[in-house]
């Protein structure tokens, strides 16, 4: 697990504010995980190509999709122009984020 790093709402929130949720989000995943006696969890491929896709269409509707910077990964030569940022809001991020454990980690393989 990555905290405060890319495809979280880091450039649109302070650091604090975000760490502490996603923080209390891996616990919560911990303890689900530990209580049905599981070690290990990976996102599916369909799934991290759905929140890549999601991340896109969020900052596409943020005027900082239409300039080059580092919102966009532009200022590393030869990397692919892509938003870095979820521009969806806390509220709508924490909403996605906690649907992950409320739905059996949906979008995950838990094992």
């Amino acid at each position: 697990m990555f905290t405060y790093g890319p495809q979280s709402p880091t450039a649109y929130a302070n650091g604090p504010s975000i760490v502490e949720k996603q923080d209390e989000w891996i616990v919560a995943v911990l303890n689900k995980m530990r209580a049905e006696g599981k070690t290990r969890l990976n996102a599916n491929e369909d799934a991290e190509q759905e929140w890549k896709k999601t991340i896109n269409t969020l900052h596409g509707m943020s005027l900082r999709d239409k300039v080059d910077g580092w919102y966009m990964g532009t200022n590393i030569p030869g990397k692919p122009r892509e938003a870095l940022n979820y521009a969806g809001g806390m509220p709508l991020y924490l909403k996605t984020i906690n649907e992950v454990i409320d739905q059996d980690f949906k979008g995950f393989t838990v094992t």
